[in-house]
């Protein structure tokens, strides 16, 4: 599986990356860990994303994944084609906050503050995602734009 990342926004609040992973064959690949609590927006393709001792997940463009820093899982491309997702990481202080609106408890984990591994995204946001992405691929979005539509994206997946 080829897999690369371009980060398209980095600041002392979020990183904002576009992922796009190609792969070899229909099968699960190696297993992998997220580096860092991570929501993901998948853009175009489908993929399934398989938990240790959890049911999988089948992701698609109408949808948000969580990761959990640290958290083991596998992915699998059944239809083929790859996938390309928005990825977008809070720094620690700034997800903490965000959750606190949301979830409190889920703040005060620190291992596993998503206690959910995907939610479903209503066509405005799913929209929202869209215009962030191409702003950021256009080169046309400033940091504060990105930052606010970053974080609405996050509070409406939360």
């Amino acid at each position: 599986m080829s897999l690369t990342s371009h980060r398209l926004h980095q600041s002392s609040l979020l990183r904002v990356s576009c992922v796009c992973c190609q792969p070899q064959d229909t099968g699960c690949g190696a297993p992998e860990q997220a580096g860092a609590h991570t929501l993901a927006l998948p853009l175009k393709g489908v993929f399934v994303k398989h938990h240790e001792g959890g049911p999988a997940v089948v992701a698609s463009a109408g949808q948000a994944l969580f990761f959990n820093s640290g958290e083991a899982y596998r992915v699998s491309h059944p239809a083929g084609g790859g996938d390309d997702c928005l990825s977008l990481e809070l720094s620690e202080t700034s997800l903490r906050e965000l959750l606190q609106c949301f979830d409190a408890p889920a703040a005060e984990r620190e291992h596993r503050p998503f206690g959910a591994t995907h939610a479903a995204l209503p066509a405005a946001i799913t929209l929202e995602r869209q215009l962030l992405w191409r702003s950021l691929r256009l080169g046309q979005a400033n940091g504060l734009e990105t930052e606010v539509r970053a974080l609405e994206l996050f509070g409406a997946a939360l």
